[in-house]
């Protein structure tokens, strides 16, 4: 069974990109509800991102404009490419996975949960903003 090719992934195998949606989801549950943890340098502990991806300080109103604006430009490309080319571009279909989930936070709590800390060297973030950020490059690395 093949699921990715040449940077796309079939329709009918977006089954993997709800997992990763009902993934995060869960894990920002879980950080919401008190579960801490640490495995070697990373935490696992709830913190609320106001701010942007990898929690880039922004007024918390003009952010959730800024991601809805985001989440709604990726969403309008990812169908532009399915009906193009009857295939979901695997970038697109990233990013819009982890923007979505990210939004649903904002409109739900006012920001965006994040859960995965590494220390001040590195960003709080969370598998949403990581699917996001994969997402990018891959669009990207088509592209140049």
């Amino acid at each position: 069974m093949k699921i990715f090719s040449q940077n796309s992934i079939q329709p009918r195998h977006t089954w993997v990109l709800l997992v990763l949606f009902g993934l995060d989801q869960w894990l920002k549950y879980l950080a919401v509800h008190g579960t801490q943890t640490h495995i070697g340098p990373v935490w696992f502990k709830f913190f609320p991102n106001r701010g942007l991806v990898f929690s880039v300080p922004i007024d918390p109103t003009f952010g959730t404009f800024i991601v809805a604006a985001a989440t709604g430009v990726i969403l309008a490309l990812l169908v532009y490419s399915l009906w193009r080319s009857q295939k979901i571009d695997l970038g697109l279909a990233l990013m819009s996975t982890g923007a979505v989930s990210n939004l649903i936070d904002r409109v739900r709590f006012g920001y965006v949960v994040d859960w995965a800390y590494f220390g001040r060297w590195w960003p709080i973030f969370n598998l949403g903003d990581v699917l996001v950020a994969i997402g990018v490059l891959l669009y990207l690395g088509r592209r140049l």
